[in-house]
């Protein structure tokens, strides 16, 4: 399984103690959520989401695990990172990341790609792709208990679901599903 913290769930001011565990004595966790998932991985690549919503404690430990490759948790036990790959997400602008993060913490970032929107014709691509998929595990579905999709449910979906609507791919996903149940019941 792959690593996974996000830092949407570490805003508040005690938002290190849950990452790398709660100081000795202190009652609730001891073990903190990144050494636990650490821990049951060997992936060897840690996915740390939405870093623009973590506290500052929280990026200053990030800069130094990036510095040494390591860090010692609140149980004082060692963690090595060193063969690990890193990938920060952030929705931050890319003419905004110089006034959110300190410099000293971009510089530890090796490469840093953005991501543009989908466009009208990768936008249609997923629908298709998506329908599709739906649609072949539908078919082989050993037990019937619904009608059968139509054979052109992928020109159909694409006809009828504005893909210009949506910005957010998530959100276009879920709009595909709304649209595929919608199908379903009306058969």
């Amino acid at each position: 399984a792959l690593p996974k913290i996000n830092l949407g769930n570490y805003s508040s001011k005690d938002s290190l103690n849950s990452l790398i565990g709660s100081p000795r004595g202190y009652m609730g966790s001891e073990e903190g959520e990144l050494g636990r998932k650490l821990d049951s991985s060997r992936a060897g690549i840690l996915l740390v989401d939405e870093f623009e919503k973590a506290e500052p404690a929280v990026w200053n430990f990030f800069l130094d695990l990036l510095e040494t490759g390591a860090y010692t948790d609140s149980q004082g036990r060692e963690h090595e990172l060193g063969g690990y790959v890193i990938v920060f997400t952030t929705n931050c602008l890319r003419a905004r990341l110089e006034a959110t993060f300190p410099a000293e913490l971009l510089s530890r970032f090796s490469l840093m790609a953005h991501f543009v929107p989908l466009n009208h014709s990768e936008k249609k691509k997923f629908v298709e792709r998506y329908v599709s998929r739906v649609s072949d595990k539908y078919k082989g579905l050993d037990e019937r208990p619904f009608p059968s999709l139509p054979e052109d449910v992928v020109e159909r979906a694409l006809k009828e679901i504005d893909v210009d609507a949506f910005d957010n791919i998530r959100i276009l996903k879920n709009a595909t599903r709304s649209w595929l149940a919608s199908l379903v019941e009306s058969l």
